[in-house]
Parts: structure tokens; C-alpha cells; sequence
């Protein structure tokens, strides 16, 4: 029996993103073959997990001695009143305290695996611990800064492209200055999650190619029957867009884009056509004044926030999935793309390499380029029927098959196959 440790820092059973993927990837590790997981992540997981192991007796996770660690109170009181900038010092902490524990607690393990926060400019620390045990680092990844265009065109307020500003300036400093990053991608195989993570840290030059590509994002497929596809033959034009309402997420996009094809059309088919936006954030209000400003309102619906499982059954509704985002993750697009709505994204390592249809994915250029590109993608969808229900069953088909947390499984129990032979 083949001992694993595994260090999350976020992981939770009952949400989406970052906390919902460590929760997944978590299991994905323990169906490894005759392995005993223990997996540490932090004490304010604690009650979703013990929640979950109750109503779910039987479940695979059992099998997984879960352990639960944090920092000094007055770190956490730091964290808490630093915000982004503190959140990212803790996790650099709480990193190095986890694995200078193990090495001091002397429990041997045959492998050892850093699953999140997904970032590549945050070093990890179990080599301390593992000696001359093989170490996993990923999926790891990072996106590119909020282009200042966009920041500008839309009129957000200073802080944000100061704030974009002083990432980029942080993480360049640490992937091109600190020894600590490349201490940790020279001593454990990584698992980078998109194109952006291979060309920034130049992992292609590294010598024995002590990496490879999984992505982040997967979600479990709702069974084909389940997917109504009765709904996507009427005559109405359903979009959906989902996320945090923060400038990363491109809601300017969105809503601009919409307007341009929504004008585009004669006043019977603007009828059956409408955008629903489903998210939270301090931005609402400046969205809501674009969508007037464009004269869109009427035909936008903004729903302020629905439960995680809510939103899943929600999207089967949908015809499109709208989302012109500029971050590296997005498994709200994967969850759209098992249910059925064709994604409209833009081509990045984000979005746009989960996606991978060229149609579907619209070049980052100028604004007003995306905005045309964008409607006009919408327009063609709207306009060709038979085409439209052609890609949507290529899309259902694509993510079922290399989004579902089974094929993750199958990836990282190869990576864990060559590490332990």
C-alpha cells in the first residue's frame, strides 16, 4: 500500500472554484490503487467536510484521513486585515510551517503532493519534507493582467490598474528573482494548467521534462438524458454569463457585446432574445448603468446570487454561455458546456484553451474588434440553427469526455504510476 500525503489549502464539497476543485482533486487521489491519503488543509474547511462525511457515509472521501492546520491567530488576524495581499503572505506561510511539521513530526511517506492555490509564483515547501521522495506540484497556473484598456474604456476606478500593476510586478519578481520558486520546480514534477504557466516559467527548457499539462478545471457531467435538449429547440435565445462581478471577469464585454447584437436584430426577433447575468460583486451597479447606457436593460436580467447547485440546473435553460473573461481558470465554463450551452470566450490560456473550438473563441485585440467579433459570434449562432445544434452537441460531447473529474483521475494516477514505479 502506497502512502500519500497531500496539502490543500482551500477545500470544500459543497462550492465551485478553487475550494470545489481542491475538494475534487482530493478524491481523484484517493481512487489512486491501494493508497492510504492523508490530506491537511486548513481548520475553517473543517465543518463543510465533517458535514459532507455525514450525510455521505459511503462515500469514496471517506477514505481519506483529513487533518486540519492554521497559523498563530495574530498571523490569521494579519491575513484578514491585509486582504488579497495578506491571503497570498498566509498561504506562502502556512506552506512552509505544513511541511516543516511533517519533516519534524518524521512520518514517512512514498509521495507528496502540493495541490492548491493553483499558483505558480507562490512557492511550496514539501521537499523539506519528502527528502528523496517524489514530490507533485499542481495544477498550477496564473493569468495575465487585466488589460489596461479595458480598464480604461470601461472607466474603472484607479486602484484596479494599480492593483493589476503591483501583481504583475510581484509575481515577475518572484518567478524571475526568487530562488525559492525555482527550488520548488527543480525538486518536484509540475503539473502546469494552461499554456500561459509553460511559457512564463519556460518549462520546456528544463532538462528531463519533469512536467506535464492538467488542467484544473472538470466537473462532474449531468447524464445526457438529463440534459433537456427539448429546450434548446425553441424559439427563444437564451445567454447566460456567471462570476464574480470584478473587471477580470470582462461583464463590460458581456453586456457590450450583447448590445451590438441585440441592435443588430428587428424589433420581432429582439422578442425572443435575452442575457442573464448571474453573480455578486461591488461592480453590480456600474453593470447595470452600462446596460441602460446601451439600452439593453430591459432584455438583462442580473440575479444578484443562487446557490452553487442551483446555478448547475440552472444552465441547462441556456443556449449560450457568454464569457469574455481574462482569467486563467473558469470551470463555469466546463459546467456550461456539459449542460449544453455553447461558450462564446476569448482566445486565451484560460477560457479559450478550455474551450478550444476556433469558432467559439474570438482573438484579444482591440476593444471594439472583440465587441464586433463577439456579437457577430453571437449573431451567426442565433441565425444558423442547424449548425448551432451541430456545435452544441460537439461541446457536450468534448466536455464529457475530457472535463469530467474521471479523466482527471485517469491523468494524475499516470503522473503517480511513473513517480512510484
Amino acid at each position: 500500500m502506497k502512502s500519500i500525503v497531500v496539502t490543500a489549502y482551500t477545500v470544500d464539497p459543497f462550492e465551485g472554484s478553487e475550494a470545489g476543485m481542491g475538494w475534487n482533486f482530493a478524491n481523484c487521489i484517493s481512487q489512486y490503487q491501494d493508497s492510504k491519503i492523508t490530506l491537511i488543509t486548513r481548520k475553517n474547511n473543517r465543518p463543510s467536510i465533517d458535514k459532507f462525511l455525514k450525510n455521505n457515509p459511503e462515500s469514496i472521501s471517506n477514505k481519506i484521513n483529513f487533518q486540519y492546520y492554521d497559523l498563530h491567530p495574530f498571523v490569521l488576524y494579519l491575513k484578514k486585515k491585509l486582504g488579497v495581499v495578506g491571503s497570498e503572505f498566509y498561504y506562502f506561510l502556512w506552506n512552509l510551517f505544513v511541511a516543516y511539521n511533517l519533516r519534524i513530526a518524521k512520518v514517512k511517506y512514498d509521495l507528496y503532493h502540493c495541490l492548491n492555490f493553483h499558483t505558480d509564483w507562490i512557492p511550496h515547501f514539501l521537499y523539506i519534507a519528502a527528502r528523496k521522495k517524489p514530490v507533485v506540484w499542481g495544477p498550477i497556473g496564473h493569468h495575465e493582467p487585466v488589460p489596461s484598456w479595458y480598464l480604461d474604456k470601461y472607466k474603472y476606478p484607479l486602484k484596479e490598474k494599480v492593483g493589476e500593476f503591483l501583481k504583475l510586478l510581484i509575481k515577475k519578481c518572484s518567478w524571475d528573482f526568487f530562488p525559492l520558486v525555482k527550488i520548488a520546480i527543480s525538486r518536484s514534477y509540475a503539473l502546469p494548467m494552461n499554456i500561459d504557466t509553460i511559457n512564463r516559467i519556460n518549462m520546456t527548457s528544463l532538462e528531463g521534462r519533469n512536467w506535464s499539462q492538467i488542467k484544473s478545471v472538470a466537473s462532474d457531467p449531468p447524464s445526457l438524458d438529463s440534459i433537456n435538449l427539448k429546450s434548446k429547440t425553441n424559439s427563444n435565445f437564451k445567454i447566460l454569463s456567471v462570476g464574480r462581478l470584478v473587471p477580470l471577469k470582462g461583464f463590460c464585454l458581456t453586456i457590450h457585446s450583447f448590445s451590438c447584437f441585440y441592435h443588430s436584430l428587428s424589433s420581432e426577433e429582439r422578442k425572443n432574445v435575452s442575457l442573464t447575468i448571474i453573480g455578486r460583486g461591488s461592480y453590480l451597479h456600474k453593470y447595470k448603468a452600462l446596460a441602460k447606457q446601451l439600452r439593453v436593460d430591459a432584455s438583462i436580467d442580473f440575479i444578484d446570487w443562487m446557490p452553487y447547485d442551483e446555478v448547475l440546473k440552472k444552465m441547462i435553460e441556456f443556449d449560450i454561455f457568454l464569457f469574455p473573461s481574462f482569467e486563467a481558470g473558469g470551470m463555469v465554463v466546463v459546467e456550461a458546456m456539459q449542460r449544453g450551452a455553447i461558450p462564446i470566450t476569448l482566445r486565451n490560456g484560460g477560457p479559450g484553451e478550455t474551450v478550444s473550438f476556433k469558432q467559439l473563441c474570438v482573438e484579444v485585440t482591440n476593444s471594439e474588434k472583440i465587441i464586433q467579433d463577439l456579437a457577430a459570434t453571437l449573431s451567426h449562432l442565433f441565425h444558423s440553427h442547424s449548425e448551432a445544434s451541430l456545435i452544441r452537441n460537439q461541446v457536450i460531447s468534448h466536455s464529457h469526455k475530457f472535463y469530467s473529474w474521471q479523466y482527471r483521475s485517469k491523468q494524475l494516477h499516470n503522473v503517480y504510476n511513473d513517480l512510484l514505479a
